[in-house]
């Protein structure tokens, strides 16, 4: 406790746990996140991606869920959209390599949605 006055104040007293925030997550779910990462604000497409990736990692019932709800797509489409964009573009690649990590499944839906054709062309179009 600190005192600013006469108000007494918790340092931290706003800031949520990890638990309590994992917990957030898990019930906002795939397919929240999934709307999110379609939304117009870069930020959000970001830190959407970034959950999804997270939310996936050697989960094959996430990994399933994804693609049952179209996040394969989704996905591709942000790819595509943000091209050279590392501040949206990374996460999302880090999503697909989550998502299609040891699931033959998903591997075979990027490749079905034109993922290696895009992925090349990004590696071939990103002058940095």
């Amino acid at each position: 406790m600190f005192y600013c006055g006469t108000s007494r104040f918790a340092l931290g007293a706003d800031i949520r746990n990890i638990d309590h925030l994992a917990e957030q997550k898990a019930a906002f779910g795939v397919a929240g996140m999934l709307q999110l990462a379609q939304g117009d604000n870069k930020l959000i497409r970001k830190l959407a991606c970034e959950s999804i990736a997270e939310e996936v990692w050697s989960n094959e019932n996430k990994q399933v869920e994804i693609r049952e709800k179209g996040g394969c797509k989704i996905l591709m489409d942000i790819v595509s959209l943000e091209n050279c964009d590392g501040e949206v573009l990374l996460p999302c690649l880090w999503a697909i390599r989550n998502c299609s990590h040891n699931c033959r499944e998903n591997k075979r839906e990027f490749g079905d949605l034109g993922g290696v054709k895009v992925l090349v062309s990004i590696i071939g179009g990103c002058k940095r």
